[in-house]
């Protein structure tokens, strides 16, 4: 995986592409926690997190949390993996919450289309019905 990270790495700076650099971090994190190399671990998770608060990118926030608590665990620093794992909940929660409020808004906008067609479909028969009227009473009239 490392090595895959550091082909990444020089594929990515080839470009000038810096725009990965939190999830590339965030992948090395985990790499190097499942070695066993923790210090360098939280080293790539403290620059995958600097990147995804720059970008304020809370969803990749929330995939680092349980990954460094995961860490700190084998570390034996509870206080810290805790502190992670209550992170990663609340930002679940809030997440979850702004998802609900996104389906609750297109839900909304898709009823007001709904009622808006069904409006002008209404008007369309009013108008066919007013014009099929005027021209029964041009008839009428040249009889």
């Amino acid at each position: 995986a490392l090595a895959a990270l550091g082909r990444a790495r020089a594929d990515f700076a080839s470009i000038n592409d810096t725009s990965n650099e939190g999830m590339v971090a965030l992948t090395e994190g985990r790499a190097r926690g499942g070695l066993g190399e923790h210090a360098a671990a939280l080293d790539a998770f403290a620059r995958a997190e600097r990147a995804f608060r720059a970008e304020r990118n809370e969803r990749y926030l929330a995939m680092l949390y349980p990954e460094r608590a995961e860490v700190y665990e084998r570390m034996g620093r509870p206080a810290e993996a805790l502190a992670d794992y209550r992170r990663y909940v609340a930002l679940r929660e809030k997440l979850a919450d702004a998802r609900t409020d996104q389906r609750t808004l297109m839900m909304r906008q898709q009823f007001e289309a709904q009622q808006r067609e069904l409006e002008n479909r209404q008007l369309r028969r009013e108008r066919s019905l007013r014009e099929e009227r005027i021209r029964a009473l041009e008839r009428a009239r040249r009889w």
